[in-house]
């Protein structure tokens, strides 16, 4: 008798409706391949069983539940499956899934770091509607992890990415459930740990029995990860740790670690991850909608605020709001500026502001204060003098005011941009004094401006000029000093040196 003959290193070699195209991943239950219907043409994704494995009945019943599990699910947060077959040389099953591009939250968080909480929220959204749908079907996941949730390119320009839950080959069929699948032939064992450490559930960790809330909890920390760029317990490097870092710790909140975590979304986060499955919420279907409340909460938090106020004046807080926007800073402090604008609008719309050309002065209350005359306007009993400047003569700004008149200076004040013409509910808040420059310190001058050093040296106009001293002029003048100080002359070299 002959050795039986060996599988070609392509396992589809042979099958009469696909062929591999190429290898994607392989894992401890079998391998992951793109291949390509024969007759179709369209690429898809087989997960083939492992060689050593396809004679164990159990897993191939596990196999076979995952591939009708996904066929009878429709869902746009679910893999879709369209076949189920087994190999032509050794007879390994294997199930036929759509091509998904694009790549996994895992992938993602690991090339971004961490993500906007508003982006994070909208993710673990689209994932718990997909659990959501398999909950109702009577399918438990067991295995909720970054790797296994997928995020798809757009199809067109302007969509929104799509997650996809991937991998039910763990999967619990729920007792009692008409739409689900046959159950597993051969059940866990109780006490069998099923999933991975990382993102175990207590109960899991404990081995007891897990429902739809174990999916929950680690949602909680895939949420969390995403937030925080990392998971509350990643100092727990072995699986025991692990496991009774789960059971028995208390996580800090995502917001010690990620920033713009609002305090609310911190409380959400953690009753995902409560240690009593009870106190968890209900469904995914609930823990989404939580989700979908903070989010637009969010969302209307940190929209611009051009809205606020009627007009198309440049707001000078549109450019604190874009941060807000793209979350460079904290939604509390979003918060505050956006009640610092609505308050500040609310002041402007009140107190008097400057008039634009063509606008009526408001009457005035009670006596007037005495003003300065201003340029062109003689005073009272003075002649009418022209205010045309002299041919030649470089404007000089606008007209100093009264103190700086009396200091001397004829530095410009500062003035408010003109206001265009808007009734009072118009008046945005850039008109406050906080958009003006500080004003520039009064100095009275204590000599008269000359003109630069380079200006004179230009200058037409015949500058005298001094004799230079003759050569040794000033050795013979130090000569004279010191005999005059010998001959008993002290003051008067005194006086000498003082004045040279």
């Amino acid at each position: 008798m002959g050795a039986p003959e060996e599988e070609s290193d392509d396992p589809l070699a042979g099958h009469e409706r696909y062929r591999t195209v190429r290898t994607l991943g392989e894992g401890g239950m079998g391998q992951v391949l793109e291949a390509e219907h024969v007759l179709l043409g369209t690429r898809v994704v087989a997960k083939v069983l492992h060689e050593r494995l396809a004679g164990q009945p159990a897993l191939i019943d596990r196999i076979r539940l995952e591939a009708q599990a996904l066929a009878r699910l429709t869902h746009p947060n679910l893999v879709r499956v369209t076949d189920f077959d087994v190999t032509a040389a050794a007879g390994r099953p294997f199930l036929v899934m759509e091509l998904l591009k694009g790549r996994s939250l895992r992938e993602e968080l690991a090339a971004r770091g961490k993500l906007p909480v508003v982006e994070a929220l909208a993710l673990c959204r689209q994932a718990l509607a997909g659990l959501g749908a398999a909950h109702e079907a009577g399918l438990i996941h067991r295995d909720i992890k970054l790797d296994n949730l997928f995020v798809c390119d757009p199809a067109r320009s302007g969509e929104e990415r799509t997650v996809k839950v991937l991998d039910f080959g763990v999967a619990k069929v729920r007792d009692g459930s008409a739409t689900a699948p046959a159950p597993l032939a051969v059940p866990t064992s109780t006490g069998v740990i099923v999933g991975t450490p990382r993102f175990f559930s207590p109960e899991q960790a404990r081995g007891s029995p897990v429902d739809h809330r174990g999916d929950i909890y680690a949602m909680g920390l895939v949420l969390y990860m995403l937030l925080a760029g990392q998971g509350p317990f990643d100092d727990a490097i072995n699986t025991t740790d692990m496991a009774r870092a789960h059971v028995f710790r208390e996580p800090d909140p995502p917001s010690k670690h990620g920033r713009g975590v609002p305090p609310e979304l911190d409380a959400i986060v953690l009753k995902a991850l409560a240690k009593d499955p009870t106190a968890r919420f209900a469904s995914a279907t609930a823990f989404a909608q939580e989700l979908e409340r903070i989010q637009k909460a969010l969302e209307k938090r940190t929209q611009p605020l051009a809205a606020m106020a009627p007009g198309s004046e440049p707001d000078p807080l549109a450019g604190a709001m874009g941060w807000a926007a793209t979350e460079r800073i904290s939604p509390e402090a979003a918060e505050a500026i956006t009640k610092a604008r609505a308050a500040r609008i609310a002041a402007t719309s009140a107190a008097p502001t400057a008039r634009s050309p063509g606008h009526a002065a408001p009457p005035s209350v009670g006596p007037s204060a005495p003003t300065l005359p201003s340029p062109g306007q003689p005073a009272p009993g003075q002649p009418a003098r022209s205010s045309a400047p002299p041919p030649g003569a470089a404007p000089v700004g606008p007209e100093p005011t009264a103190a700086t008149r009396r200091a001397g200076s004829h530095a410009p004040a500062p003035t408010a941009p003109a206001m265009p013409a808007t009734t009072p509910a118009q008046r945005t808040a850039y008109m406050a004094p906080l958009d003006l420059p500080p004003p520039a310190p009064v100095l009275a001058p204590t000599e008269p401006m000359r003109p630069p050093l380079s200006v004179q040296r230009t200058s037409a106009m015949p500058q005298p000029s001094l004799a230079a001293p003759p050569k040794g002029f000033s050795s013979r003048l130090a000569i004279v000093i010191v005999l005059l100080a010998l001959a008993g002359g002290g003051i008067a070299a005194f006086l000498l040196l003082r004045n040279m």
